[in-house]
C-alpha cells in the first residue's frame, strides 16, 4: 500500500502542477513493474477535447511508450475518481487475451492523502 500512496501523491503532484498552469485539477500515472511508464493531466479546456482526461491522456501515452495497444500489467493512479472507477470495473488491459487486470487506485482509496485537493 505505501508504494501505491507513493503513486498516488505523484498523481496528486500533476494535478496541482496542472492548476499552477490554468488547467483541470487531474493527475494520472500508468505503471507497469513498479515504474512510471506515462503520466498526464487533464487537458479538456486546452485543447477543447472533451476526451482529453489525465487517465485517457495517461493510457494513450503508455500504449506509445509499450509501442502496444496492450497493457497488460500496466496499473492506473488518478487523482481524480470519475475515469478510475470506469477502469476498476471494465477496462481489461490486455483486450481480454489472458483476464489479466491492471489495478486501478484513486484519491478516495487513499483519501487522509487526498482530501487537500476537494
Amino acid at each position: 500500500m505505501k508504494q501505491d500512496t507513493d503513486f498516488l501523491e505523484q498523481a496528486i503532484q500533476l494535478a496541482y502542477a496542472n492548476i499552477e498552469q490554468g488547467g483541470r485539477p487531474f493527475g494520472a500515472l500508468i505503471v507497469k513493474d513498479d515504474k512510471v511508464i506515462a503520466k498526464a493531466v487533464n487537458q479538456i479546456m486546452e485543447t477543447n477535447d472533451p476526451t482529453a482526461h489525465a487517465e485517457l491522456q495517461a493510457i494513450r501515452a503508455a500504449s506509445k511508450q509499450l509501442e502496444s495497444p496492450s497493457l497488460a500489467g500496466c496499473s492506473v493512479f488518478a487523482s481524480g475518481h470519475d475515469l478510475s472507477r470506469l477502469f476498476q470495473s471494465k477496462l481489461t488491459w490486455d483486450n481480454g487475451s489472458s483476464g489479466a487486470r491492471g489495478k486501478c487506485r484513486s484519491w478516495q482509496q487513499c483519501s487522509p492523502l487526498c482530501s487537500r485537493l476537494y
